[in-house]
């Protein structure tokens, strides 16, 4: 366990050895430490809760950022700094390109989002008059989507830092987009919302496919709409969409018919769910219970849980080359499980 931090633990990393973590909390630090003993290598400061954290797609640089919008990258080899930018307000995320080690995008809590390189270019992405909650590249690295507090999502190319496609009423969300998930082969989108529903968008139209009711009671099959899709994530072998909801519920969509396959009922709400890397029909659901538990997307059945932590769950991430999974919660530590 790695206890370094002295308040909740809001954003992990693994690289892709998983011999390597980063960890950024309430404390206004990042912390980077040895998996194998816990041993820290490495910490950045800030003036404001570190709120996202990551390497890089090499696996050389880790980036940090702040909730007032300091970033900070440094060489994961000697620990030098070698990037820092103010983006001069509050932020939401922060993702590394997919292919080029350099470039970063970050989501702020005006509509613009930024697209930052180390040699330090930005291009702005101006979105449509809201807070942007969610954002990810797509898998080639030539576009990204984001989602907006007002429901809308926008697609863009980064070739010429423009929208091809926004999708808006009566076709958007009702209320803020929090989750965003793209298959392997950038043809559709998925979108989670607070409005208990998740959307298939086609990537080429710009077109939503399916509208899933992600909020539905099996009792009386009504829709709880404050029950919101926290997070969503394709497997793209099974051709399936899993969203995890604020009640508890994981579900698992069949893509082609665009129908609920199976549910998995969690004790307590879902704050993030991933599908295991070198396990592909395995997912991992993260709980507020503060509990991790591994499902079997084939049947929605519970294949083992993982306790230790006294509170939330509130990120987790995989290692490429091994079956670790990192998570850190609302009780200030960090953990690591075998998820087979």
């Amino acid at each position: 366990m790695f206890n370094g931090h002295s308040g909740p633990v809001f954003c992990c990393s693994l690289n892709s050895k998983g011999d390597v973590a980063v960890s950024g909390g309430e404390d206004d630090k990042a912390y980077i430490w040895r998996t194998s003993n816990y041993q820290v290598i490495g910490q950045l400061d800030f003036e404001d809760s570190v709120i996202d954290v990551g390497f890089n797609c090499d696996d050389c640089l880790i980036a940090a950022i702040d909730m007032e919008g300091y970033i900070q990258v440094c060489s994961l080899s000697n620990g030098e700094r070698i990037y820092d930018y103010d983006i001069g307000a509050d932020i939401n995320w922060l993702r590394w390109h997919p292919n080029q080690p350099g470039t970063l995008m970050v989501g702020t809590q005006t509509e613009v989002s930024y697209i930052l390189s180390l040699d330090y270019t930005t291009k702005d992405l101006r979105g449509p008059g809201a807070d942007n909650p969610a954002g990810i590249f797509f898998n080639d690295g030539q576009k990204v989507v984001t989602g907006y507090e007002n429901g809308k999502i926008r697609i863009w190319d980064l070739t010429e830092s423009k929208p091809l496609h926004t999708i808006k009423p009566p076709s958007a969300h009702k209320d803020a987009v929090i989750s965003l998930d793209v298959t392997k082969d950038d043809s559709l989108i998925a979108s989670g919302s607070l409005d208990s529903t998740a959307k298939l968008i086609s990537t080429q139209s710009g077109k939503v496919v399916a509208n899933l009711a992600c909020g539905i009671s099996e009792d009386d099959k009504t829709v709880d709409t404050s029950n919101s899709v926290e997070s969503l994530g394709f497997n793209n072998i099974y051709s399936v969409l899993a969203t995890g909801s604020l009640n508890g519920h994981l579900e698992f969509w069949d893509i082609s018919t665009q129908t609920k396959k199976s549910t998995f009922h969690c004790d307590q709400g879902i704050s993030k769910i991933g599908w295991c890397p070198n396990v592909p029909y395995l997912i991992c659901c993260a709980g507020l219970d503060g509990n991790l538990r591994i499902v079997d997307g084939r049947d929605a059945s519970l294949v083992s849980t993982k306790t230790g932590h006294d509170d939330q769950i509130l990120d987790f991430s995989f290692a490429l080359d091994k079956d670790l999974i990192l998570t850190s919660s609302e009780d200030g530590t960090c953990k690591i499980f075998d998820y087979v």
